[in-house]
């Protein structure tokens, strides 16, 4: 028989600290677990996150794919009148305009260009529109501007000789409003037939037309007004509004 005397068993070692129940995580863990879940977040966001809108913040320049599409294409208008087109596009029309670059050139009177639209935003891809009922209807987006409106007739200097002095004095129609006038996209143009003889420029005209961009028909223009020597201020009005069934100017 062994008759050595029992010894106790040694203790366990004390845990290291932070290891028992209840204690805390190393800073190092709640680290990562944060950067874990802050990284998680981020993806979803940019997973889920929206395509910015279309155009740029304002204030910015209006371009059309004119002058994106080549260095040094620039386009110089006059004025400047936008109105909504169904399927989010909207109607941009302007005065006088002259431009540079691959196609330079420039046409004393009224064009348009339509683009995708979005609230507060810019527009930075117009398409220039052809002339209506122009036989290049089929001309690369990236064209120059075009004449919506023809130089109006009959409108005449002080003294009744024609508005007409090469490098001197033109005729032209400049918009002056637009309005939606149908759903299928038909707008509402009012314009003002102008004679500009050096810094002069005297309005002898008045009228309206109707346009519908998507199949570049126009009907008009139609005078509602006309006095050579230049309009009384009563009779040059403005922009249109639609509203009940009623057209105010």
């Amino acid at each position: 028989m062994d008759h050595r005397t029992a010894r106790p068993a040694p203790a366990a070692p004390p845990a290291p600290p932070g290891r028992g129940r209840g204690a805390l995580a190393p800073p190092a863990a709640l680290l990562a677990a944060a950067l874990l879940t802050t990284a998680a977040i981020v993806a979803v966001l940019l997973h889920h996150r929206p395509a910015p809108p279309p155009g740029a913040a304002p204030p910015a320049r209006v371009l059309s794919r004119y002058e994106t599409a080549a260095p040094g294409n620039t386009i110089d208008r006059d004025c400047g009148y936008s109105t909504p087109l169904p399927g989010h596009r909207g109607l941009w029309l302007f005065c006088d305009s002259t431009w540079k670059g691959a196609h330079p050139g420039l046409w004393l009177g009224a064009t348009a260009a339509t683009g995708t639209a979005a609230r507060g935003r810019v527009p930075t891809d117009l398409t220039e529109l052809p002339t209506p009922g122009s036989p290049h209807a089929s001309t690369p987006a990236d064209r120059p501007p075009q004449a919506l409106l023809p130089t109006p007739p009959g409108l005449q200097l002080p003294g009744g000789a024609p508005c007409h002095i090469p490098g001197t004095a033109y005729s032209a129609s400049w918009i002056s409003g637009a309005a939606p006038l149908h759903r299928d996209g038909t707008v509402l143009l009012t314009y003002t037939d102008v004679c500009v003889h050096g810094l002069t420029i005297t309005a002898q005209g008045y009228g309206i037309a109707a346009y519908r961009p998507a199949s570049r028909t126009l009907q008009g223009p139609t005078r509602v007004f006309t006095v050579p020597g230049g309009l009384p201020f009563q009779l040059a009005l403005g922009s249109p509004v639609l509203r009940d069934g009623h057209l105010y100017l």
